[in-house]
């Protein structure tokens, strides 16, 4: 819990600090730049907020299914010697355990999603800016000079919105645990 949350601070910091350099070199495009990468931050939050909400009400389910199975099987180890049903327990405990580890591969995967999306997201966005800017002639060394600036912060910035989404992901997927 500590960890994504301190990763979480840290790389907001971080962000806060390189959006205030982009501020300070072009007001107009950060603004335009940020409500941009907001409005597909939260589309992406949307749409796997809920899924990650099922996937840790799955994980919690498994978790209790595997205490619950390990519980029974140390209180009753001398009668499942006996009538020879290890096989049985063990079983179910393999079965619940495969299921967790199938939870928790998922939860990885989408942990490292943001990154591929974040990227698509800021060619596009940098395509456009550039196509609209040729367009109407406004290409010059001021222009090549900004684009420069946020292309290089952004490269900067991709993995601290990778950590950020994580550490969401971490601490929403951990709270159902």
């Amino acid at each position: 819990f500590i960890e994504p949350l301190m990763n979480l601070i840290g790389h907001c910091i971080m962000v806060t600090c390189l959006l205030s350099l982009l501020i300070f070199t072009n007001f107009k495009i950060t603004f335009v730049s940020f409500f941009y990468f907001l409005f597909f931050a939260f589309l992406y939050d949307k749409f796997i907020r809920q899924f990650l909400h099922n996937l840790g009400n799955k994980a919690v389910k498994y978790h209790f299914r595997f205490s619950k199975n390990l519980k029974s099987f140390i209180e009753a180890i001398i009668e499942i010697k006996l009538y020879r049903k290890q096989n049985f327990f063990f079983e179910k405990t393999e079965k619940n355990l495969i299921n967790i580890k199938k939870l928790d591969s998922i939860n990885s995967a989408f942990a490292h999603l943001p990154k591929p999306y974040f990227e698509l997201v800021a060619i596009i966005y940098f395509s456009l800016l550039f196509f609209i800017q040729e367009k109407n002639n406004l290409v010059d060394a001021n222009f090549a000079h900004t684009l420069l600036i946020f292309g290089l912060s952004f490269l900067r910035v991709l993995p601290s919105l990778n950590v950020i989404s994580s550490s969401f992901q971490t601490l929403r997927y951990s709270s159902k645990n």
